[in-house]
């Protein structure tokens, strides 16, 4: 009856110690990421029950994901967004636009033949 007792107290102090560590290591990835200028981050858990940081800026986003009983950080990646991504979607709005306007000038043209074969 002792034993089960202790055993019972072990894990649960165990386990209170593993959730405060992986709740103060999810503080100070917030707080890091705050203080290198990330203005939007959210907070979830992923399929496996892992935690998954993912912060982004004007320039870049960085996705931390940790095992919370442990704290082991299991991803740390970065991604720097492409200045030149959004000039080449405005080129490829261009683009359309254009071909928008050949198609409509090659229809005018078409229905000015037709006009000139009924003479």
């Amino acid at each position: 009856m002792i034993r089960a007792l202790l055993i019972s107290i072990f894990l649960t102090v165990t386990a209170s110690s593993a959730m405060a560590q992986g709740a103060s290591l999810q503080d100070r990835l917030v707080t890091e990421l705050q203080t290198e200028g990330y203005t939007e981050i959210r907070i979830s858990r992923t399929w496996l029950g892992r935690t998954r940081i993912v912060g982004e800026n004007q320039w870049k986003r960085r996705e931390i994901v940790f095992v919370p009983s442990t704290g082991l950080i299991l991803r740390d990646y970065i991604e720097f967004f492409d200045e030149d991504e959004d000039e080449d979607e405005e080129d490829e709005d261009e683009e359309e636009e254009d071909e928008d306007e050949d198609e409509d000038e090659d229809e005018d043209e078409d229905d000015d033949d037709d006009d000139d074969d009924d003479d």
